[in-house]
C-alpha cells in the first residue's frame, strides 16, 4: 500500500506504517516520474513484507534525477499547453446549454459535468506545474 501525504508529520508517516503503507510520499515533493518509477516497481518486483525505510528528506535528488524530472516536466506542461485549446472549447461549449436551460435539474447536471470538467483542467494544471 502506497501513501501520499500532505504533510511530513512523523505521526501520520508512523500511523501510515503501522496501517500497512510500504511506502509514503510527500505530495508537495513528489515527482510525476518518481510515481510512475514507484509503480513499476510495485508491479515487477515481489512484495516485501514490513515497510523498510523513511521518507526521504525533501530535496535529496540527485543532479541526474533532477535533470531528469525537468525533462518529464516539460513535457508535461507542453502537453498540458499543447491540449489547452480544445479544454476550453470544450468548457465553453458546456457553458452555453446551462445559460439556455429552464430546468434547475438540467441545471443541477449541466453545472456537475462543468464542475468535472474544471476540476480535471485545474488538476492537469497542477500535475503539469501550471499555476
Amino acid at each position: 500500500m502506497v501513501v501520499f501525504s500532505s504533510t511530513y508529520l512523523s505521526k501520520t508517516v508512523q500511523e501510515a506504517w503501522q496501517a500497512g503503507a510500504t511506502k509514503c510520499l510527500s505530495k508537495a515533493n513528489c515527482t510525476p516520474k518518481q510515481v510512475l518509477e514507484l509503480v513499476r516497481n510495485l508491479t515487477s518486483a515481489p512484495q516485501t513484507a514490513a515497510p523498510t525505510g523513511t521518507l526521504p528528506a525533501p530535496g535529496a535528488a540527485t543532479q541526474a534525477e533532477a535533470a531528469a524530472d525537468a525533462v518529464t516536466q516539460a513535457g508535461l506542461r507542453q502537453t498540458f499547453a499543447d491540449s489547452l485549446p480544445a479544454t476550453l472549447n470544450n468548457l465553453r461549449a458546456s457553458v452555453q446549454p446551462l445559460v439556455r436551460a429552464a430546468d434547475d435539474a438540467v441545471r443541477v447536471r449541466l453545472l456537475e459535468d462543468l464542475f468535472r470538467k474544471i476540476h480535471a483542467l485545474t488538476g492537469n494544471s497542477g500535475i503539469a506545474a501550471c499555476s
